[in-house]
């Protein structure tokens, strides 16, 4: 049996389409709306709407014909406070990360003076290494004019005779 006619047809369209898409002239949208001229607003450096800052919404609406202002409405009064709340947190974070920075580089200086210490308390080299070492560090600071460092001395200790070309000698007088 094939089945035709109108009735079918608004049978099968209250079957599958819900009642609120027949009864609609137009059809929905899924997006989400954004309000007119928001995206021109901010490239421009202006509020994302016209209620949130600005001349209409600062200024009072009425002044006196004497030229007093009128008193504070109660949005501006919660505008100023609000304003005033998120300057002192600006102000606060500011002041934390200045704190955090200061002892940041306070630990970093206790660290290095910590490692300066245990490096001063390390083991010394001695004899012949020690004048090498001084040796190499006169080399690397560029005082080749004056005398070495690694050059023996003699005291003139008990008849000893002193410089490098004086052979040590020992004097029983």
């Amino acid at each position: 049996m094939l089945v035709s006619g109108w009735w079918f047809c608004f049978f099968v369209d209250l079957l599958f389409f819900p009642l609120a898409f027949r009864l609609s002239p137009r059809f929905f949208s899924l997006t989400a709306g954004t309000p007119a001229g928001s995206k021109w607003r901010l490239e421009h450096g202006l509020a994302r709407s016209g209620s949130e800052y600005g001349p209409l919404t600062d200024l009072p609406d009425w002044s006196y014909a004497d030229g007093r202002p009128a008193p504070a409405m109660k949005g501006q009064v919660r505008r100023q406070r609000e304003r005033a709340e998120f300057a002192k947190r600006v102000v606060d974070l500011s002041e934390e990360m200045d704190r955090g920075m200061q002892r940041w580089k306070q630990e970093k200086e206790d660290a290095q003076a910590m490692e300066e210490k245990k490096k001063s308390l390390r083991l010394k080299p001695k004899g012949r290494l020690l004048l090498e070492t001084k040796k190499s560090r006169c080399q690397q600071a560029g005082c080749e004019g004056q005398p070495a460092i690694a050059t023996p001395r003699v005291l003139k200790v008990k008849g000893l005779a002193q410089g490098p070309t004086d052979v040590p000698r020992l004097g029983l007088s």
